[in-house]
């Protein structure tokens, strides 16, 4: 399987990526990425290669011009076709696309490759092909793909998604392969882990960026917690473009001895982080993590500015847990935090967070991989027309629309917060 990704730097998408090879090369499977953009992390690079061959795209960029055509303009670059054919071919044409740039450049595979490749896509954010912005070639021709794809093409990790893209694509999109996004579990057996002592820490891990409201939240609202308890603290692992913001707020709620920004956040710590916490705060796979370490954990609800919580992570039916649906009841953190102070409580809710985890296994999302690829269904996307100086055109046009500052909608998809169809 070959998975084209956008980059290959510390995020949620990268470390999906390497527990999918991690747990194909257990199973004697050969995996292979390729990265869009160049500016990758080395140290992930040199680990992801003990499992899978991994390459960059300006590496297949003829006379040299992979350092002209930059980020995400390489995708238009002038390729080395023989070379690709080869990598493509050694991935038995199974290609799996991690986003816009990714199913854009894929369909330029299609092109050249003699055979019909295997296309899927996933849906790793709830805008990565919903967001609003200008009209632009590029957006024409990735919708135009993703209609024309089968059920089995699109693979979904919760509901809501899945819905929301049938609605928008009025395609059949509810019959597409629900799974979660998996970890590792097999070694994680569950035990308490609460410790007694003075600091009660509640910790929150993941890239700071705005649509994860929730940690904003709850440091405008922390000094409600501490009337609970003067012993708790808030510890915040992870770096992003909201750190600085966040910090301020921190020193002008006088907050600076009880909430911590720790910065940039190696998971390979992460054990360590965890165990001895008192709770955590969050979504993504940082959740499913704390969880499995027995951890009680609340679900923060992306995009939204109360410091409010569906409840604990436990308590969501299926795969959905942070996307905002206004129609799910919601209880206060602080709520939440009351419940966690009785023992007895603590454990309960420790034991039930331990469980749900057990549903977000890798295996699981390897067999869903695996059962789409196989599908006799898969389209051929090559009949889709195209025009690769168009695409370039279009990527141009929308870097300039960025700058100067008329149109961010590709760019920060990711805080437009949750998909309306009336929008």
């Amino acid at each position: 399987m070959l998975f084209v990704v956008s980059n290959f730097v510390m995020n949620g998408g990268t470390t999906f990526v390497f527990r999918m090879a991690e747990e194909r090369y257990k199973r004697g499977l050969a995996t292979t990425i390729l990265s869009i953009e160049s500016n990758v992390n080395k140290e992930l690079v040199a680990r992801v290669k003990e499992f899978a061959s991994f390459y960059l795209l300006e590496d297949f960029v003829t006379f040299g011009l992979g350092k002209v055509f930059v980020k995400q303009l390489v995708i238009t670059a002038p390729l080395k076709k023989a070379k690709l054919k080869k990598v493509i071919d050694d991935s038995h044409g199974n290609v799996h696309c991690m986003g816009v740039y990714g199913l854009l450049l894929s369909h330029r595979f299609s092109q050249f490759y003699p055979k019909k490749l295997n296309i899927t896509t996933a849906v790793y954010h709830q805008n990565e092909y919903l967001f609003k912005s200008k009209k632009y070639y590029f957006k024409d021709i990735f919708e135009l793909i993703l209609q024309s794809f089968s059920s089995d093409q699109m693979i979904f990790f919760n509901e809501k998604n899945r819905q929301d893209y049938a609605n928008k694509f009025n395609l059949d999109f509810e019959k597409s392969p629900l799974t979660p996004i998996g970890l590792n579990l097999s070694d994680r057996a569950w035990r308490s882990t609460k410790t007694d002592n003075d600091k009660l820490k509640i910790i929150s891990i993941g890239n700071l960026f705005d649509f994860k409201k929730y940690i904003e939240a709850m440091i405008e609202n922390f000094n409600e917690i501490l009337r609970l308890d003067d012993r708790f603290e808030f510890h915040i692992y992870g770096d992003g473009p909201e750190k600085d913001r966040l910090y301020d707020l921190v020193l002008s709620k006088g907050l600076s001895g009880k909430v911590f920004l720790h910065g940039q956040f190696d998971y390979a710590l992460l054990t360590d982080v965890v165990r001895g916490s008192f709770a955590f705060l969050g979504g993504g796979t940082a959740i499913i993590e704390a969880s499995s370490y027995g951890i009680p954990s609340i679900i923060g609800i992306e995009s939204f500015e109360l410091p409010e919580t569906y409840g604990f992570f436990y308590e969501i039916n299926g795969l959905d847990y942070n996307e905002y649906k206004f129609d799910m009841p919601r209880r206060s953190f602080s709520n939440c935090i009351r419940v966690l102070l009785d023992a007895s409580e603590w454990n309960d809710v420790s034991h039930r967070c331990y469980i749900k985890s057990q549903e977000f296994s890798i295996e699981k999302t390897l067999e869903t991989f695996e059962l789409s690829f196989s599908s006799s269904a898969l389209t051929d996307i090559k009949s889709v027309s195209f025009s690769n100086s168009r695409l370039l055109i279009s990527l141009l046009s929308m870097a300039f629309n960025y700058y100067l500052k008329l149109d961010d909608g590709i760019r920060n998809r990711r805080l437009q917060g949750n998909f309306d169809e009336s929008h």
